[in-house]
């Protein structure tokens, strides 16, 4: 491999916060599985990542920290890249059935990845069935759910035809220029005053060429306040089992593949979104297991931050993290699954035209978050106003080898914050949707239990559709 210039590139301010806000019991690693019905060649699969994966060269940089804590960590060149040190390869012990592999990604979880070196690692597991599996672990420093996705197309090969990644259901869209001209500014202001005069003067050009733009500067304005003042003094979400003090343990579930077709069709009978089915079923799904766990469910809703895709102009091709986000209220509190799938849509319907991922987005960009200090502020003004972290990532949609061999389908969970014991991964791929969940098991014991639910609540639904 030619040796690389020794340059080192800033993170952005969203990187900078997954860095910082990463404890010992909760680790901003992405986990990911990845399943194959026939055995893989390690040695063939070091050559497809040597070929295809470091052609991102994010994939040779390591973290280099400054040690200040208002300065920020930037990406440089591993001197020592060595493959041997990220891919690995080990053997399931007996019976290699899924209860073996659940017990090994549930003990990955929990280790951190060696930041003295690029932080991914691949795991290529035998002795499954009569197949392989290969578990991916990456920093989310390193990219977000739709890069990776890019990133795990780059590296495979599409055995079928595909529409090509899309972008989530409830993907934001591309802000308009007054949103911009609104959002990005004021925030700019508050880590650099000296920029006031002469944003100003612009807004005030403006106004005097459109005598409505004081009109439409206030009620977006007006928006922009109520969407922060849900994060900053909104009331903290009810106390349940999903929040408190987490522990070193993590516990992981998967579900059985979903044809996304019977998704489809339950989206067009009831006359919402895949994403809106989805949501109400783990909504449902919660409610079930706080009820089957004996918990008063006194309240009516419990919120979820949900990660949204702010690559508009469907570049998925650069590294690091562009997304927003949105804080969901779930209608756990009703008792009708049909009720509670409208109060989602409905209320997914009036955030999709918010510029609250963008907000919140431009927030932690600025400056004075890329602190160690402020984003830990962050962090606990957040895990205060909800209560789990719900993500949803579209893969290609035809088949993919990798090293010769058909992946027949993928999974993954996302991190959460200190405070949360639950994150809900939802994957879509060729065809099929795939639900990861997360837990800490100091919180919650058997993930197993949450995953009933969602599975129960989805069956409930389909009944009231048919």
């Amino acid at each position: 491999m030619k040796k690389q210039p020794k340059i080192r590139e800033p993170f952005s301010g969203f990187d900078a916060f997954l860095l910082h806000i990463e404890t010992p019991t909760n680790l901003m690693v992405i986990t990911g599985l990845i399943f194959f019905d026939q055995p893989i060649d390690v040695i063939g699969l070091k050559g497809i990542i040597q070929e295809r994966l470091l052609k991102f060269e994010r994939f040779q940089q390591r973290v280099v920290r400054t040690g200040l804590i208002l300065k920020s960590p930037k990406w440089e060149f591993d001197p020592t890249f060595d493959i041997d040190a990220h891919v690995h390869r080990v053997g399931l012990p007996s019976p290699g059935d899924e209860n073996a592999l659940k017990d090994l990604v549930n003990d990955l979880m929990s280790v951190p990845l060696d930041m003295n070196k690029p932080p991914w690692q691949l795991i290529l597991v035998e002795n499954y069935g009569e197949g392989s599996v290969i578990v991916a672990r990456l920093h989310h420093t390193l990219a977000d759910g739709l890069s990776l996705v890019n990133v795990f197309n780059s590296i495979g090969k599409e055995e079928m035809s595909s529409p090509g990644v899309s972008s989530p259901a409830h993907a934001h869209q591309k802000a308009s220029s007054l949103v911009g001209r609104l959002t990005v500014p004021p925030l700019k202001l508050a880590s650099n005053i000296l920029s006031l005069s002469g944003w100003a003067l612009k807004q005030g050009l403006e106004m005097i060429d459109n005598p409505d733009y004081l009109k439409d500067v206030s009620k977006i304005a007006a928006g922009n306040a109520q969407a922060l003042g849900k994060y900053v003094i909104g009331e903290s979400d009810p106390q349940t089992s999903l929040r408190g003090k987490c522990g070193i343990t993590k516990k992981s579930t998967w579900s059985a593949p979903i044809p996304l077709e019977h998704v489809k069709t339950l989206a067009r009978q009831l006359g919402g979104t895949v994403n809106d089915v989805m949501l109400a079923v783990v909504t449902g799904g919660l409610r079930r297991y706080l009820d089957a766990s004996a918990e008063s469910i006194d309240f009516q809703d419990l919120r979820a931050i949900v990660p949204v895709n702010l690559r508009n102009d469907g570049n998925f091709k650069s590294m690091g993290n562009q997304v927003g986000m949105v804080l969901v209220p779930l209608p756990v509190g009703l008792q009708d699954p049909l009720e509670r799938f409208r109060t989602v849509k409905s209320r997914m319907d009036d955030l999709k035209g918010s510029g609250e991922p963008d907000l919140i987005y431009n927030l932690l960009n600025t400056p004075v978050f890329k602190s160690k200090l402020l984003d830990t502020t962050m962090v606990d003004l957040m895990t205060s106003k909800a209560s789990l972290l719900v993500t949803n990532v579209p893969g290609p949609q035809g088949q993919i080898s990798l090293a010769g061999r058909k992946i027949r389908h993928a999974v993954f969970w996302v991190p959460q914050p200190a405070g949360w014991g639950l994150g809900i991964s939802i994957m879509s791929y060729a065809g099929e949707i795939t639900l990861g969940i997360a837990v800490d098991a100091s919180l919650i014991p058997d993930p197993e239990q949450i995953l009933k639910g969602i599975e129960a609540e989805l069956e409930a639904i389909h009944e009231w559709a048919a």
